[in-house]
């Protein structure tokens, strides 16, 4: 679905952001080192977030903005809260979140610059005194297909006032390949979309989909290529051009990239339309899962650890964080999409190499996906890994493609490398990867990630029954 105030800017997409969002206490906090260089905005958004996503927090972080991540469920209490309470969003958000406030504070303190904050629109809900928040989520986690609930957008939305507004960023790149985005029902200030992810083809072709009203608040610095229609050296004065679309795009286009755009959606078309590419994903990713949960080795242990939320479970409210032994999923408002993520288990319950189920696959004629799948935040909760434990591979890891596939930590003797769950914030990893003064912390063997099967349009059932009867191979 499209909407008439909306531009779309497409071609090399830069994940533009206004200028982002901190209440009064917080900001005369965060500037006590160096007065009047802070914006009062926050940059609020689910861990579980692609790295493109989770890049604007770096220019959210130099812009003075205070940076807020949330697990899923963090989340949806916080907006379910703010909805009952009809005001003060902010008080409830620290409480909540205190060492994610104070940790997104000592960052901000190492790098803090001015923004300059341009307010032209004329709804209600903002004014040019308007603090900008800036909400980001994805529509499906691009980890384990976890869809987030359509009724996230307008819940933001509901918290701006005269003085905050809240506007929302919404990934939909792992979600629309294989699902309709209707923007009546999830009206987000802002949704990327990746073509090469729809279709296959073209690589690097995306786009940004942005109220008009909004384009003068991305404060947009450099210009280039077609972006302006008059510039002169002096100064490097320039005017870009009216269309928002032209104005955010700069260089040429990539015009080949975009013809071949119209046969993708023509064949989509010819079997169906996205109706009927859903209705096949999901049909697909049902029956993998239903077959893949029947696994057992000899000794009746489960042959696969499947992240994501494939069981709806019964819906739940968290007033406060969960225990770190509790295993959290989603709540019923949150679906599943067409991705399985998985791990396989040896009999005794340890993981076997990520790296080596995805060579052995693609060596039997089947394309997987193995590592973090540039979504970090998802990948170490559900792995049961810390921030700090990550931060230390820094020189050592290169990435998903490297040989480095497990990192040795400590845990409490009898916890190994099943620590974590689908959902947790370093807070609670750390509760649980720590010990009390009776426990005994032994080394142990944790993955760096994970594998990942992506059903998209193109995906057959022979495709995958080949991926089924390829796993068979790993029971003993």
């Amino acid at each position: 679905s499209s909407s008439s105030s909306r531009a779309v800017i497409s071609s090399e997409v830069q994940m533009l952001e206004p200028s982002p969002p901190q209440t009064p206490q917080q900001q005369q906090s965060t500037n006590s080192a160096e007065p009047g260089t802070g914006s009062g905005s926050q940059f609020i958004y689910t861990r579980s977030n692609h790295n493109s996503v989770l890049g604007i927090g770096a220019y959210a972080a130099a812009a003075g903005a205070q940076l807020v991540p949330m697990t899923d469920m963090q989340m949806d209490h916080w907006l379910q809260q703010q909805q009952q309470q009809q005001g003060h969003p902010q008080s409830s958000l620290q409480l909540l979140l205190t060492k994610a406030v104070q940790s997104g504070q000592q960052q901000q303190e190492k790098q803090q610059t001015s923004v300059n904050v341009v307010d032209s629109s004329s709804g209600s809900s903002g004014s040019s005194s308007s603090r900008y928040h800036l909400v980001a989520y994805p529509a499906e986690d691009n980890f384990a297909g976890v869809i987030y609930p359509a009724d996230w957008v307008d819940k933001v939305h509901a918290l701006s006032t005269t003085s905050d507004r809240y506007l929302v960023l919404l990934d939909a790149a792992a979600y629309l390949p294989s699902h309709t985005l209707d923007f009546s029902a999830q009206p987000a200030d802002f949704v990327v979309a990746s073509f090469y992810k729809m279709f296959g083809y073209p690589t690097g072709l995306g786009a940004l989909v942005v109220g008009t009203d909004l384009v003068p608040q991305l404060n947009k610095v450099y210009f280039g290529g077609g972006s302006v229609s008059l510039a002169t050296p002096k100064g490097c004065w320039h005017v870009a051009k009216c269309d928002p679309g032209q104005a955010l795009t700069d260089g040429t286009p990539n015009y080949l990239g975009a013809a071949a755009l119209k046969l993708a959606f023509q064949n989509w078309d010819s079997r169906g339309g996205m109706q009927a590419v859903e209705q096949h994903t999901q049909a697909l990713t049902s029956w993998l899962h239903q077959q893949l949960t029947a696994f057992k080795h000899s000794n009746n242990a489960p042959l696969l650890r499947i992240f994501g939320n494939h069981q709806q479970p019964s819906p739940a409210t968290l007033p406060q964080p969960p225990e770190p032994q509790q295993r959290q999923k989603p709540p019923s408002s949150f679906g599943q999409g067409s991705i399985l993520n998985f791990q396989v288990l040896k009999p005794d319950g340890t993981p076997l190499s990520y790296l080596t189920v995805e060579r052995e696959a693609a060596a039997a004629g089947i394309d997987l996906r193995s590592g973090c799948v540039c979504n970090p935040g998802a990948c170490y909760d559900a792995l049961g890994l810390t921030a700090e434990e990550v931060q230390g591979l820094a020189g050592i890891k290169e990435g998903c493609g490297d040989d480095m596939d497990v990192i040795t930590v400590m845990r409490p003797a009898g916890i190994g490398s099943s620590v974590g769950s689908n959902r947790v914030d370093d807070l609670m990893v750390s509760g649980a990867a720590s010990a009390t003064s009776e426990q005994q912390l032994v080394a142990t063997e944790v993955p760096l990630g994970s594998v990942r099967a992506s059903l998209g349009w193109a995906s057959t059932f022979e495709d995958v029954y080949a991926l089924v009867e390829f796993l068979k191979g790993y029971l003993v």
